[in-house]
C-alpha cells in the first residue's frame, strides 16, 4: 500500500511517500481503507519529536481517522465490511498513523461515523470531539442553566466545546479574538461571546456574573491562560484545561475552593486501559450530530495525501479558522 512516512523527526519537509506492506489484522481489529485524516496541534508536535510517542522510523503519522472497513477480525461484533466509521486511534504504542491506503484498528478504538456530515467534516471530528467532551462533560460536570465560559470559542476543541455545552442547557459565554470569531462563536451556539483583546477578564467577570465569576470555565488555550481562568471561575466552581502540561501556582485556587481538572486524551492508548472510552464519547457526539445540534468547523483550503508537507507548513502557519483536512484521493 502508498503510506506517508517520515523517517526522522524534523520539518514539514520530513515527508515521504513509500510503498509499505499491508497491514495484517489481529481477530480483535478491522482492517480500514482510509478515507481522511485532519492535523491537530499534537500531530504536529509528534512530527517535531515534542511528543515521544513514535516507537521506530520510518513511521506513519496521524491520530484521527475517518475509513470504511474493509475486512474485520474473528471477534468483531460492533462493524461490518463496508461500513464507515470513525477514530482517534493512531501512532501510540506502536499503532500505526492514518496517513496511508489502510489501516488496522483496535476495535474498541472506533465508533461510527454519524450521518448528516460530509467526509470532510467526518475527517475533522474524532480528537478534537473527544477532547471536549471529556473536560464539558466527564470532568466538568456541566449542568443545564449553569454559567460556562469557554476560552478559545472557535477554536478546534473550544467549538465542539460551545456547541456541547449548549446542548446541555448552560449558560454559555465564550472568548475570542477578533469582531468577526465574536459573530461565528453566536453562530455556534453562544449565548455571549468576548474579545478578550478589547476587555480585561475583570470586566467580562463583573459584566456577565456580577463579580461572582463562572460556575465553570474550560481552557482550551493554556499557558498564561490559565492564570486568566482562575480569576474567571467562582467561588466552589470547576475549571478545566485541556493545555495543563507547565507548572503553575494553585493558591488563587485553593482560596477559591475550585477543583481543577487537567485532561490527558493520551491515557488510554498509551496504558492500554478503556479502549472503548473515547469511541463511546463518539458514539454520544454522533446522536448531537444527528440531532443537528453539533458540526465541527473546516478549513475552506483542502489538501491530498500527496500534499502532506504543505498541509502541516499551511497547519502551522495559518491564521484561518477550521480544522486542516486531508482527503486520500
Amino acid at each position: 500500500m502508498k503510506a506517508v512516512v517520515i523517517e526522522s523527526y524534523g520539518d514539514h519537509t520530513q515527508f515521504l511517500v513509500r510503498e509499505v506492506s499491508n497491514p495484517e489484522i489481529t481477530d480483535d481489529q478491522v482492517l480500514v481503507k482510509v478515507e481522511g485524516t485532519n492535523i491537530n496541534p499534537s500531530d504536529l508536535m509528534i512530527r517535531k519529536g515534542l511528543l515521544p510517542f513514535i516507537q521506530e522510523f520510518p513511521a506513519i503519522l496521524h491520530t484521527d481517522v475517518v475509513g470504511e472497513v474493509v475486512k474485520i477480525g474473528n471477534n468483531v461484533e460492533k462493524f461490518k465490511v463496508g461500513q464507515r466509521v470513525i477514530g482517534f486511534a493512531g501512532v501510540l504504542s506502536g499503532r500505526q498513523g492514518a496517513l496511508a491506503d489502510l489501516m488496522a484498528i483496535d476495535e474498541t478504538l472506533l465508533a461510527s461515523a454519524p450521518d448528516h456530515l460530509s467526509l470532510m467534516e467526518l475527517a475533522a471530528l474524532p480528537m478534537i470531539s473527544v477532547t471536549a467532551w471529556e473536560a464539558v462533560v466527564d470532568k466538568a460536570k456541566l449542568q443545564k442553566g449553569e454559567t460556562v465560559l469557554i476560552h478559545g470559542g472557535v477554536g478546534g476543541v473550544g467549538s465542539i466545546a460551545v456547541q456541547i455545552a449548549k446542548s446541555l442547557g448552560a449558560k454559555v459565554y465564550t472568548t475570542v479574538g477578533n469582531d468577526k470569531d465574536v459573530e461565528l462563536a453566536l453562530q455556534l451556539g453562544a449565548d455571549f461571546a468576548i474579545n478578550y483583546k478589547s476587555k480585561l477578564v475583570s470586566d467580562y467577570v463583573n459584566e456577565y456574573t456580577s463579580g461572582k465569576g463562572f460556575d465553570v470555565v474550560i481552557d482550551t488555550v493554556g499557558g498564561p491562560n490559565f492564570d486568566i481562568s482562575l480569576k474567571a471561575t467562582a467561588l466552589y466552581g470547576r475549571l478545566v484545561s485541556t493545555y495543563l502540561w507547565d507548572k503553575v501556582d494553585l493558591s488563587e485556587a485553593a482560596q477559591k475552593s475550585i477543583s481543577v481538572f487537567p485532561i490527558n486524551i493520551w491515557i488510554p492508548m498509551m496504558a492500554n486501559i478503556r479502549l472503548d472510552y473515547h469511541s463511546s464519547i463518539l458514539e454520544e457526539i454522533g446522536k448531537l450530530v444527528t440531532s443537528n445540534q453539533l458540526r465541527p468547523l473546516v478549513n475552506s483550503k483542502v489538501f491530498n495525501f500527496n500534499e502532506v508537507a504543505e498541509a502541516h507548513q499551511f497547519a502551522e502557519s495559518k491564521t484561518e479558522i477550521g480544522k486542516v483536512v486531508l482527503l486520500n484521493n
